[in-house]
């Protein structure tokens, strides 16, 4: 196995398989709700969350999706982290 792995008999596997099927489905149906979108999406990157933290790691890309997801996440702090730039972002 990788370095980076968890079985995917693991419990926290399953649930995660289980999120993503149920955001597949939700992009059949016949007109995509992005409210739900959105909380599907923040379900998803939790239960990914919980698959890295039971392999013994973390993810702080993981942490900040997850916190940018989150509704109760005020979007002040959305705009303040968006509008920082990086070294990418400055003309070379």
């Amino acid at each position: 196995m990788p370095r980076a792995s968890l079985s995917t008999e693991h419990p926290a596997v399953s649930d995660l398989k289980s999120t993503a099927r149920s955001l597949v489905d939700l992009c059949e149906d016949e007109a995509l709700d992005l409210v739900e979108l959105g909380k599907a999406l923040e379900l998803l990157i939790q239960h990914a969350n919980v698959v890295v933290e039971a392999s013994g790691r973390t993810s702080i890309r993981f942490r900040a999706a997850e916190h940018a997801l989150d509704l109760g996440t005020p979007k002040s702090q959305l705009d303040q982290f968006l509008s920082q730039k990086t070294d990418k972002d400055k003309p070379k």
